[in-house]
C-alpha cells in the first residue's frame, strides 16, 4: 500500500472517531408512559447514544414543558452504560415531564411522558380540615382534628377515631360527623373540639386527645368516664 493510501486512511479513520465523539446525544428507545400508585416514586429509563464517551454526558432538562435552552443543572439523568435513568420524588398527582438529554455538543430531541398517578389525592383538603398538611398517600394532618384520610371523603378514617362519616355542608365552623364504631351522631368544630355534643346520649362528651383502643371519654354532664374499642 503507498505511503499516501495509508495516510487517507488513517485520516478517515480518525475523523470518524471525532465526529462520533463530538455527536451530540441520541435517544435509542423511547421513553414510556407509566402509572404509578399516589405517594410512590416513577422511575424512567431510556437507552441513549451520548455521542461518544458517556463521561461528555452533562444534564437533563426535565421540567413541564419542551424548552431546552437551559438545562436544568439539578435534573440530572444517571447515565449507566447505553441507559440513562431518573427517578421522581413521591407523587400524589397525574403530571406530565419534559426530557432532553445534552453534552457539550448540543441537545437531543425532546420527549414526552406521562406519569399517571392512580389514587391522587385533592390539590386541597375539604372544608372541615381546610388547614390540614399533606402526610401523602391520602393523609392529612389538621391541626385541630389529628391525622386522618380522605381518599374516600365525605367517609373519613381517623388515626384514633376510626371511620367517620361527614355530613354535607361541614366546614371549620360546624361538622355534624356519624361515628361508625359508637353508631351515633356528633357535632363539633375547631373551636370546641375535642368537646363534641352526642346526640344519642344526648349531651357534651370529652374526648381524651391520642387515646384509642379504646378511646377514652368523659361525659361533661354526669361526670362519668367510658371507653370505645
Amino acid at each position: 500500500m503507498h505511503l499516501s493510501h495509508t495516510v487517507f486512511l488513517a485520516f478517515l479513520c480518525f475523523s470518524v472517531f471525532i465526529n462520533t465523539v463530538r455527536a451530540q446525544p441520541q435517544i435509542t428507545a423511547e421513553p414510556q408512559d407509566t402509572t404509578i400508585q399516589a405517594g410512590q416514586r416513577a422511575t424512567i429509563r431510556m437507552e441513549i447514544f451520548f455521542g461518544g464517551n458517556p463521561a461528555n454526558f452533562r444534564t437533563a432538562y426535565i421540567g413541564t414543558n419542551p424548552d431546552t435552552s437551559n438545562p436544568s443543572p439539578a435534573a440530572i439523568f444517571t447515565p449507566v452504560g447505553g441507559e440513562a435513568f431518573w427517578q421522581s420524588d413521591p407523587l400524589f398527582k397525574s403530571t406530565q415531564v419534559w426530557f432532553s438529554f445534552c453534552n457539550d455538543f448540543g441537545c437531543a430531541t425532546t420527549r414526552t411522558v406521562t406519569i399517571f398517578v392512580e389514587n391522587p389525592e385533592p390539590d386541597t383538603p375539604p372544608a372541615p380540615f381546610d388547614d390540614a398538611v399533606s402526610l401523602g398517600d391520602n393523609w392529612w394532618n389538621s391541626e385541630w382534628f389529628g391525622d386522618l384520610n380522605l381518599e374516600f371523603y365525605p367517609w373519613v378514617f381517623h388515626l384514633q377515631h376510626g371511620w367517620m362519616f361527614v355530613f354535607d355542608g361541614a366546614n371549620r365552623d360546624s361538622m355534624f360527623l356519624y361515628d361508625l364504631s359508637l353508631e351515633g351522631w356528633f357535632w363539633t368544630s375547631s373551636t370546641e373540639y375535642p368537646n363534641l355534643f352526642s346526640f344519642s346520649r344526648p349531651g357534651w362528651v370529652f374526648y381524651f386527645r391520642g387515646t384509642s383502643g379504646p378511646r377514652q371519654f368523659a361525659d361533661l354532664q354526669t361526670g362519668e368516664l367510658f371507653s370505645v374499642d
